[in-house]
């Protein structure tokens, strides 16, 4: 086993966002905007953890019970939901309307599932570690609040109760629940943002402490409304456009499948907006609403991830 740690096989190089700026990517997000404020919400908290023991010395001049229930949970957040549904995408760009809100610089960093490394016994442990040592270096380095972001967190925080789960599984959710206790403690303004697909997979201690656990589904019809409206803005459409083609994209059934299931985001975007939008620079026109339901006849929503 090399035990040589490299910080560039690990983690991605971070990426700082500037006091007022909103990344353009989040602002293009439609249908999570209570999602999205109530995370940038907690994270503030979880940089700033003096201020709900400052409110509570203003107001009662000591430090409530209250107060001290924040305590118990560890500055992570769980996102949960299906393929598709916007999580990595505003995990990534969340930092941006922080520093847009709060006035500070965030940065955001991501970790790899090489950390889970290649299966020699007590080698994830040991990377792992190695992964938050160096992550609370450069927070201190740096002095501006950080988001970690873990995308496929089932590859590491599955639960420990789970069936046939190897040893060293085990042993990497009890080193990441120490981890994030230690990062707590050492009160470092670092949130981390572990994102799953797979909702009932996760280790049930990480829920219990967490901050706060979102769940992302796909959109409904005023979400696929607010979406359509936000994309095509500026492409001569009225609000009535907008509502035909949130009508028009309700769940279908799969080829195959008996079972009607809901379009995600990506489905939306990236499989019907996208490649409309390609289609009519090639013919030279402008996007319709027609040709939009056209392309929406022959289209079937992504597959639902089965637990």
């Amino acid at each position: 086993m090399n035990s040589k740690f490299d910080p560039k096989a690990i983690f991605t190089p971070p990426t700082t966002f500037k006091a007022g700026a909103v990344d353009a990517r989040l602002s293009r997000i439609s249908g999570l905007d209570d999602i999205i404020n109530s995370l940038a919400k907690d994270l503030h908290f979880i940089f700033q953890p003096s201020l709900t023991a400052s409110w509570s010395a203003k107001l009662y001049k000591k430090q409530v019970p209250l107060v001290q229930i924040l305590d118990d949970f560890i500055p992570l957040i769980l996102f949960e939901g299906d393929v598709g549904t916007g999580k990595t995408e505003v995990a990534e760009t969340i930092g941006s309307l922080v520093a847009q809100l709060y006035r500070y610089d965030v940065q955001m960093i991501k970790m790899s599932t090489q950390v889970r490394g290649t299966g020699y016994v007590g080698e994830m442990t040991t990377l792992l570690a190695q992964a938050f040592d160096y992550i609370k270096v450069l927070a201190q380095k740096t002095g501006a609040p950080m988001v970690l972001v873990i995308d496929e967190a089932d590859s590491l925080l599955t639960s420990r109760s789970t069936t046939g789960q190897h040893h060293e599984d085990k042993a990497g959710v009890n080193t990441i629940l120490q981890h994030l206790d230690g990062l707590k403690k050492t009160k470092l303004p670092i949130a981390v943002i572990a994102i799953s697909n797979r909702c009932g997979a996760l280790d049930p201690a990480l829920k219990r402490r967490a901050t706060a656990v979102l769940k992302f589904e796909r959109p409904n019809k005023d979400q696929r409304k607010a979406l359509f409206s936000k994309l095509l803005d500026g492409l001569g459409m009225s609000d009535r456009d907008f509502e035909i083609l949130a009508s028009h994209s309700e769940e279908k059934k799969i080829s195959g499948k008996g079972e009607a299931i809901p379009f995600s985001y990506a489905d939306l975007t990236l499989r019907l907006l996208v490649p409309e939008l390609r289609a009519a620079v090639g013919r030279d026109e402008k996007i319709s609403t027609q040709s939009l339901l056209h392309r929406l006849e022959s289209l079937e929503p992504s597959p639902a991830l089965v637990e």
